[in-house]
């Protein structure tokens, strides 16, 4: 996909997305001048509209940039770097973490006795 492709398949994501937060800002105006006049239960009712058209902006705002990050592809990667797999066994890990925390405990150990001299 080219960028110019990506940004056409993308534009009605955005205006989806611009036309909830539209929706949402209204909504919350609403449910303010409910509160003003009393009215709580339909400001509620508008607060969770908002939040819904909240959401929708969200979401149509991600699968514009989901379209974009799949052509503007920018991370770095190196291409000769081998990859590091850890193959250890849950057993092997489970010593591992047993030592370090032996260390640990050895550390703080050696930090009270030298807080003990003070």
């Amino acid at each position: 996909m080219h960028r110019r492709s990506a940004s056409a398949e993308a534009a009605p994501y955005r205006c989806e997305a611009e036309r909830q937060r539209e929706q949402a800002a209204a909504l919350r105006e609403l449910a303010r001048a409910l509160r003003k006049a009393d009215r709580a239960l339909q400001a509620d009712q508008s607060l969770a509209e908002a939040g819904d058209a909240e959401r929708a902006a969200r979401d149509a705002s991600a699968k514009a940039q989901a379209i974009d990050d799949a052509v503007f592809d920018l991370k770095a990667v190196n291409p000769r770097e081998k990859k590091v797999v850890d193959s250890r066994t849950p057993a092997q890990l489970l010593v591992d973490i047993a030592r370090k925390g032996q260390e640990v405990d050895a550390a703080l150990a050696k930090l009270q006795s030298l807080l003990g001299r003070l």
